[in-house]
């Protein structure tokens, strides 16, 4: 998605593109249930490409309730977490990567345990306690390692006009964070 900068210049949301390229890769159904747990910037870009896509079900739940309620309303979404599980859920907070929070999980069990699929766009790498939780569950589960890889692709190609092939971004997955990312990088389209 094009981002217009001052003096002209222009830009690409790689948050944007890559949660737009799962959701086409894993041929997520857009008239799926979704929650959307925000906090800070990347939030926007994460709600902007679903939105353009076509995910109309969903609400928006915030750690920030000021910065979270004025981007459910931007989108006509909901902001409260309701009792019910659903189909999609996306982690797009700092849970687990802040002071005392590394236990810390996105959405409680229960709502892990029913939904269909588990998203967590962070860019952190794999075992976050909510990819756990849902793993554990069997339920498609997409971790943040996942997202830095399409990222890195995108920006790869906008620099470059060169789109990697897989064994090119495996490679390079692994030697930047391991072969266990690599190989769930493998095992997730994307």
């Amino acid at each position: 998605m094009p981002v217009s900068l001052t003096m002209g210049l222009t830009g690409h949301n790689a948050d944007f593109i890559a949660v737009r390229n799962l959701s086409k890769a894993n041929d997520f159904d857009l008239s799926t249930r979704l929650i959307l747990r925000v906090s800070g910037g990347m939030a926007k870009a994460v709600e902007a490409a679903l939105h353009h896509l076509g995910f109309d079900n969903g609400i928006i739940v915030a750690r920030n309730a000021g910065t979270g309620s004025v981007l459910a309303r931007q989108y006509d979404r909901c902001a409260d977490l309701p009792d019910l599980g659903t189909a999609l859920l996306i982690n797009v907070t700092l849970l687990r990567m802040e002071g005392g929070n590394q236990n810390a999980v996105a959405f409680p069990v229960d709502h892990a345990a029913k939904a269909r699929i588990a998203i967590d766009v962070i860019a952190q790498l794999a075992g976050s306690p909510f990819i756990r939780l849902a793993r554990e569950a069997r339920k498609l589960a997409i971790s943040g390692a996942n997202v830095i890889v399409l990222q890195a692709i995108e920006q790869f190609v906008l620099y470059t006009g060169v789109r990697p092939d897989a064994d090119m971004v495996e490679e390079a997955a692994a030697s930047a964070h391991g072969a266990a990312a690599a190989a769930e990088i493998r095992a997730t389209p994307g």
